[in-house]
């Protein structure tokens, strides 16, 4: 379960990154709150779609409407749990105040995504981001079941190919 602290905890850190008063390991790390995995979480989701988070709260001008979220940082991380999230987790003054405004966010996103042609969130993001690095896979063979050629010949069936022993230059060169 989210708290407010939780929400209040990233938007802190986000003006911290902002003025570059460190780097997000280290602001979450140094953070007051307990669930570290949590809040790396949140916080790490927030700055992928703050450029997307940024245009949508622009364009319906939610700072200016909401005395509330006043706090830039605070109004990212509401509108990213609203739209991106799974839904507010809290209740008070910052889930009324995005209440009020859910329909106009809705409705922004939906404009952007039919401005960009793409029909998934996922799609609004930019390549860089997009693109995950794919790690090397590690086999352990129990060779008390099988071989380890007949395990290599069904990884090869199932899709997988074999890179032999890597040193330093060729995992760089891999990845």
């Amino acid at each position: 379960m989210f708290s407010r602290m939780l929400y209040t905890e990233v938007a802190a850190i986000l003006r911290k990154l902002e003025s570059k008063e460190g780097s997000v390991k280290s602001l979450v790390y140094n953070s007051r709150y307990k669930n570290k995995r949590q809040l790396y979480a949140l916080l790490c989701e927030t700055l992928k779609y703050g450029p997307v988070i940024n245009d949508i709260i622009t364009s319906t001008q939610l700072i200016r409407r909401e005395k509330v979220l006043s706090n830039k940082h605070m109004a990212q991380v509401l509108v990213y749990e609203q739209l991106f999230g799974k839904g507010l987790q809290i209740g008070g003054k910052y889930r009324e105040a995005v209440n009020r405004n859910k329909t106009a966010l809705h409705a922004a996103l939906v404009r952007l995504k039919v401005r960009s042609k793409v029909s998934r969130n996922e799609d609004l993001l930019p390549d860089a981001v997009k693109s995950q690095v794919s790690l090397p896979r590690y086999v352990r063979v129990n060779t008390l079941k099988t071989t380890v050629e007949t395990a290599i010949g069904k990884l090869k069936q199932a899709g997988f190919s074999l890179v032999e022993k890597l040193n330093i230059e060729n995992f760089c060169a891999t990845v």
